[in-house]
């Protein structure tokens, strides 16, 4: 089994050779490490290029015009070779046991074409933060949705908004072959949200529960989990509807996938409106419904927080 490391790169001179050092230090080692760099004006590709010299395993590209993230790492992902490719950042640290642990779960699990994993949080310096919560998980993926993710409700996990992190992926290569998605997103549908979209849609995506990466929280990410500083619950919710319809919807092969996000989208509209108590109560009937009828394992938990993020959105 050929195994393939996609590794984008902007601007990264400060981490990267961490990140590399850590990569080659696994215990079960990669084939190749695949670096593609999206126009750094900084250090980042002399420091990629050294490491050529010293192993056959890193191949550098450099992009002649500015791509972006999820586009980049379309590019990095079909220029690997291997069975098994694993997703990296440029900026966080892998743990050795990351690929064997990864490769062991495939290996268990021939169904599964994607798999994530938990992350610890870490500092500038590498240090994990202190203080709770400092895994990625509790702030993406809380026990609510991965009780969700276990009941084979894949598609409701992820339809509402991504709980995955594309520095945590690895995915078979054979699914990237198949589904020609990739190219289609940009920055506004990330590159790691398709993939689970449309791994969640099949039900061939699993999660690993160990952290098995240093995830580097710091103020120069691309993309990050304190990047998001608009508090406009409305602008925020009407576009998670406006991604929805305009590139979820794409991307989901089944008549009842789309049906499923179209009621979501009905359900986020809801709880955006200044609506009296009875009609809150008409449309959490109609939500159980849905459910009893589409989805009987819907979880009852699910139910009960939408009915008090309505509650909120009335009482406010």
């Amino acid at each position: 089994m050929m195994l393939s490391v996609a590794l984008c790169t902007y601007n990264g001179e400060r981490y990267i050779r961490e990140q590399i050092e850590s990569i080659l230090n696994q215990t079960i080692p990669v084939d190749e490490i695949v670096i593609c760099d999206d126009g750094s004006t900084d250090n980042t590709l002399s420091l990629v290029n050294s490491y050529c010299l010293k192993t056959p395993k890193i191949k550098v590209y450099q992009n002649s015009e500015k791509l972006g993230v999820s586009k980049n790492f379309d590019k990095a992902v079909s220029l690997c070779r291997g069975d098994i490719v694993f997703f990296s950042d440029q900026d966080d640290i892998w743990y050795p046991n990351k690929v064997s642990t990864i490769i062991n779960y495939f290996e268990s699990n021939p169904n599964i074409d994607v798999v994530f994993s938990d992350a610890d949080l870490i500092d500038p310096k590498g240090n994990v933060l202190s203080g709770i919560p400092n895994t990625l998980w509790e702030y993406t993926f809380n026990s609510n949705d991965r009780k969700l993710f276990q009941t084979n409700l894949k598609l409701e996990c992820f339809l509402a908004g991504n709980h995955t992190t594309g520095a945590t992926m690895a995915i078979r290569r054979s699914f990237y072959i198949n589904n020609g998605f990739l190219h289609l997103c940009n920055d506004e549908m990330l590159h790691d949200y398709a993939v689970t979209l449309i791994a969640a849609e099949k039900k061939r995506i699993g999660m690993i529960e160990n952290k098995l990466i240093g995830y580097r929280i710091h103020a120069a990410q691309t993309c990050g989990l304190f990047n998001d500083t608009s508090q406009d619950y409305v602008k925020k919710t009407y576009y998670s509807i406006y991604v929805i319809n305009k590139y979820i919807r794409p991307f989901l092969k089944e008549v009842d996938s789309v049906r499923r996000a179209d009621f979501l989208c009905f359900r986020i509209k809801q709880t955006c409106r200044a609506v009296g108590a009875l009609i809150i109560l008409i449309n959490i009937i109609k939500y159980s419904f849905y459910y009893k009828q589409y989805a009987p394992r819907m979880l009852w938990l699910d139910e009960v927080a939408w009915a008090k993020q309505m509650k909120t959105r009335l009482f406010r």
